[in-house]
């Protein structure tokens, strides 16, 4: 009776079952996920090379909403130069975009959450990317050998970065990790020969071996964390002779103390309360005078400076 009554479910919930459907509308091929829901499944080529995924699709009367892109979905689309996400897809898939070697610009919509293992690599003419701030996790390999990204913006909603996920971004001059980031992985920025500076922001506790080995550039590194988190190796930074670390205030010892960041020779404490970055600035914000943290009238500079602005208010900058 049992065994019947688990046949008779069986049966019902394959009836109900809403086969996958395959859709094409202006050169992007979708599969339906939900009786409401899609996911771009591919892209044939059409004479330009900008594409602006839709947020909805209408087929045969029925609107979907389009959620995903499909792992594969773009991979090695030679022609692709730009590319906009749309607020309603959550998911890039692993290896979406990869290998789209003429793609300059994207732009990630803020429903994004995931970006998969892959889904950037290899787009060898990608100069910026701004990952927006609904994205939690960055997998591995996802920006690796976009050998021209000079900047990229990791948005405040990151948690985890994964390994080798910017791997070989060798034009790569500076990284801010925002203070939600908790993990960095192994090699995540591995052989970014160009990178001079970098900011690891004050929730880090998990930094994997290898982070920025062969970054032989880096000159000054900002850790914003009060407790120095472990490193897996020493491999970690390739700089510890000639790199200043800079630390919060009464922190020197804490890291003087702590295996491998004791390898760095030149260790300052600096006061990270209240400091924002240049970029944050508002274009309305006119700056009167620049001091150092010693209180001496200087010209804007890399590093930490103090601010007196056209309104009256006193702000620290952090320039990269």
């Amino acid at each position: 009776m049992k065994q019947l009554k688990q046949l008779i479910l069986s049966l019902l919930l394959l009836a109900t079952a809403i086969p996958a459907t395959a859709l094409q509308i202006d050169g992007i091929s979708y599969e339906t996920t939900s009786a409401t829901t899609v996911k771009v499944t591919s892209y044939s080529p059409q004479d330009t090379g900008d594409v602006v995924i839709p947020s909805t699709v209408t087929y045969n009367n029925t609107t979907y909403s389009v959620t995903a892109i499909r792992e594969n979905a773009f991979h090695n689309c030679d022609e692709l130069t730009s590319v906009t996400i749309p607020n309603s897809v959550t998911t890039i898939g692993s290896n979406a975009f990869w290998a789209c070697t003429s793609l300059t610009s994207v732009t990630i919509g803020n429903g994004v959450t995931t970006i998969g293992n892959g889904a950037f690599m290899g787009c060898t003419s990608l100069t910026s990317v701004t990952i927006a701030n609904g994205v939690t996790y960055i997998d591995t390999y996802a920006f690796s050998d976009c050998t021209r990204l000079t900047s990229v913006t990791i948005g405040n909603g990151v948690t985890t970065i994964g390994k080798w996920a910017f791997k070989n971004c060798r034009s790569l001059t500076s990284v801010t990790i925002p203070n939600s980031v908790t993990a960095i992985y192994m090699e995540a920025f591995i052989h970014c020969s160009s990178l001079t500076s970098v900011t690891i922001g004050s929730s880090v506790t998990t930094i994997g071996s290898g982070m920025f080995e062969g970054c032989e550039n880096i000159s000054e590194v900002y850790a914003m964390m009060k407790e120095p988190c472990s490193f897996l190796a020493s491999s970690t930074f390739s700089v510890y002779d000639r790199a200043t670390l800079y630390v919060p205030i009464g922190c020197k010892e804490k890291y003087e103390s702590q295996k491998y960041w004791n390898k760095f020779q030149n260790i300052v404490e600096v006061d990270y309360s209240g400091v924002t970055t240049a970029k944050e600035r508002g274009a309305s914000e006119t700056v009167i005078e620049t001091y150092d943290l010693q209180g001496r009238k200087t010209k804007l500079q890399r590093g930490i400076s103090i601010e007196r602005r056209a309104d009256g208010t006193v702000r620290k900058v952090l320039v990269k």
